[in-house]
């Protein structure tokens, strides 16, 4: 069952399905078998569970990377095992900072075009107030068209938070099990104190409450593990 499973993660038709199986089946505790262990025995033995997961979490189509946020960050929290390994992977952890950049990474396919938050012709910057777009529209009788297209960038907006929110619930995550010493070494190789920071001023300035709240978190756990260091 489980090597079913994890072969599915590769496959585009079922993919997100057969890793909500997963996380389903990580999360059952009957008849005083801890599936958990279980299942963490058995995938993290070998590398294709990993290797699977990290593939998802890079993928550069829009739609099937936001619908495995949830079900990855489901995966990490009753997982402590699999949340290990992916806080112990540069591959993932730097894939996890540079969407929360908004940038790319070096290396094989640095050539190709990479999703940051969300695939779009719009960015956040585009994105229209609510109040804005229903004062534009039903002002005017013959807004159909004018509706429809307004409506886009709102769609664009609430994935981008979405994403956003995801990303930085799974770095807290991941750093929140590390001792103090494997925390601070994170911090400096990846420079988690600035991109904190980062963060939080554009969130203050958006006035995102929940996103400057994650962020917060995450600044005030970074500045703990390294008091005396600025990045």
């Amino acid at each position: 069952g489980t090597a079913l499973l994890v072969r599915s993660l590769a496959l585009p038709e079922v993919q997100v399905a057969a890793l909500e199986a997963l996380v389903g089946w990580f999360s059952v505790r009957e008849h005083r078998a801890n599936w958990c262990e279980r299942l963490e025995s058995v995938l993290l033995k070998g590398p294709d569970f990993l290797v699977r997961l990290f593939n998802l979490f890079k993928s550069q189509e829009s739609a099937v990377f936001l619908k495995i946020l949830d079900p990855l960050l489901k995966l990490a929290r009753v997982s402590q095992e699999t949340n290990n390994a992916l806080g112990a992977s540069e591959e993932f952890v730097s894939e996890l900072v540079n969407r929360l950049k908004g940038g790319s990474i070096s290396g094989p396919g640095a050539d190709k075009p990479r999703i940051s938050l969300v695939t779009s012709r719009f960015n956040s910057e585009d994105c229209i107030k609510e109040t804005d777009f229903f004062s534009e529209n039903w002002a005017n009788d013959r807004g159909g068209v004018r509706r429809l297209v307004s409506a886009q960038p709102l769609i664009v907006q609430d994935d981008e938070v979405r994403v956003r929110q995801s990303l930085l619930r799974l770095l807290l995550q991941l750093c929140q099990p590390l001792s103090v010493e494997q925390l601070a070494g994170l911090v400096q190789r990846y420079r988690l104190k600035s991109l904190a920071q980062q963060i939080l001023a554009e969130e203050r300035r958006r006035q995102r409450v929940i996103l400057c709240e994650i962020a917060s978190q995450l600044l005030e756990l970074f500045q703990n593990s390294s008091p005396g260091d600025a990045s």
